[in-house]
């Protein structure tokens, strides 16, 4: 589901967890796929799904370091896992 646009004029979109979850599309594809349609994951969304399926904080951090570096960046993967941990705690 499109959510709104981000400042660069990409598609924000929800739902992507589920292609990892129950299709086992692992999330480097995922994000490879978002980046060439154009399009920016939810990444708050993404952590919330994971959280409702039963994932740590910290396994999502873990499991997001690796795929973000790998296709966005490093300094892409620092901004997104910062504001991750600052909206969200293991609480």
């Amino acid at each position: 589901m499109i959510l709104g646009w981000t400042p660069a004029g990409e598609r924000v979109l929800d739902g992507l967890f589920l292609f990892y979850d129950t299709f086992g599309v692992p999330f480097e594809v995922i994000f490879d796929e978002c980046r060439a349609a154009q399009v920016m994951p939810s990444w708050r969304h993404l952590y919330r799904d994971a959280r409702q399926a039963g994932w740590s904080h910290q396994r999502i951090l873990a499991r997001l370091w690796e795929s973000l570096g790998d296709v966005y960046g490093g300094e892409f993967r620092d901004i997104v896992i910062r504001r991750l941990q600052e909206q969200f705690s293991e609480t």
